[in-house]
């Protein structure tokens, strides 16, 4: 029964796989105590080798919650995360300042469009882009009024009807 369980790769799975290996162990072990002592039917050292063996389960019931107390520990602590930034447009239109984007942690510095940022759980992102929207807002006076331009050109010309 014990050959189709592969123990290595439980233990490989770290504190639980651990734990279940030594459960599944502790479970044929108690099995094994109980028809060995069927079989003989000697009971003088029975109570010594069961209270190992519940010795041994209770091992590893510890095992499982420290595995387990550990796993949500190691979520809790490692809560931080490298952050790659992209910055499109990489090339910022001149007179134009990059955005500035920053944390907690502190400002990221972008290099040709790329930075990079650490961020923490539940840690506010400050992304200010008010140079751009005022950039925006400029070319977009100076693109109506470049039509406005054009369109009054086209109305005060030469007629070709008239002729």
């Amino acid at each position: 029964m014990l050959s189709g369980i592969d123990f290595v790769q439980l233990v490989q799975m770290g504190f639980h796989g651990t734990a279940l290996a030594f459960l599944i162990l502790g479970f044929f072990l108690m099995r094994g105590v109980l028809r060995q002592n069927q079989k003989k039917e000697n009971h003088e050292n029975l109570e010594i080798k069961l209270k190992n063996v519940r010795f041994f389960l209770l091992v590893s019931v510890v095992v499982m919650i420290l595995g387990i107390g550990a796993q949500f520990l190691v979520n809790y602590l490692d809560s931080r995360y490298d952050v790659e930034v992209h910055l499109s447009p990489s090339g910022m239109p001149q007179g134009t300042s990059e955005p500035l984007l920053s944390t907690q942690g502190g400002q990221v510095q972008f290099d040709h469009g790329l930075g990079r940022l650490t961020v923490g759980r539940n840690l506010p992102i400050r992304l200010v882009i008010d140079d751009i929207v005022e950039r925006i807002k400029t070319l977009e006076a100076e693109v109506q009024a470049h039509q406005q331009q054009l369109a009054a050109e086209e109305g005060g010309g030469f007629d070709e009807d008239a002729g």
